[in-house]
């Protein structure tokens, strides 16, 4: 979106870089930096909180990949349908604010009212929540989470896709 506004992108993707490559560039540097802070993360709770590594190491790496690419997916469409940064920020605080709390990390939604129990399967968050318990806490293979890791790979495909869409027909000259 700060691209967006202060013009950098346009004179970016008037350049032979395709709006593709720009995409998976900007997804892969936001990957890699996700790694480096989750590598961090497990080595400074093991060294301050003794906490143990999760118990399916290969399986957490792969759900926390899906995870990042489906937040990503979700940052990049609002950033194609907003000007700038402070209304960016301005549309997505009030919707992290209710992914956070329908997650099921904040807070135990067990025994959620039932309009909230008929939501969650519509809730990205919750489906994080459920694939990062079931490999890193209970060490479950990735079988177990396939639905979970289907829907988030889904909607990270569906909102690129349409992301791609969006700034294809905002930026290419025809």
């Amino acid at each position: 979106a700060g691209q967006r506004r202060d013009g950098s992108l346009r004179h970016l993707l008037s350049t032979p870089l395709s709006v593709g490559s720009w995409t998976a560039a900007r997804v892969l540097a936001n990957v890699l930096m996700a790694g480096v802070q989750g590598v961090l993360l497990f080595v400074f709770a093991a060294l301050l909180f003794d906490v143990s590594p999760p118990a399916n190491l290969p399986g957490t790496i792969v759900v926390v990949l899906v995870c990042t690419l489906a937040s990503l997916s979700m940052g990049i469409f609002v950033g194609t349908l907003v000007k700038g940064e402070a209304t960016a920020m301005a549309v997505v605080m009030p919707i992290y604010m209710v992914l956070i709390f329908l997650g099921n990390s904040a807070m135990p939604l067990l025994d959620a009212p039932r309009f909230i129990q008929v939501m969650l399967p519509w809730v990205p968050t919750y489906h994080m929540t459920e694939a990062m318990r079931a490999v890193m806490m209970f060490g479950e293979g990735l079988g177990a989470v396939t639905k979970e890791l289907a829907i988030l790979g889904g909607l990270a495909a569906g909102l690129l896709g349409i992301a791609l869409a969006l700034m294809r027909r905002q930026y290419t000259i025809r």
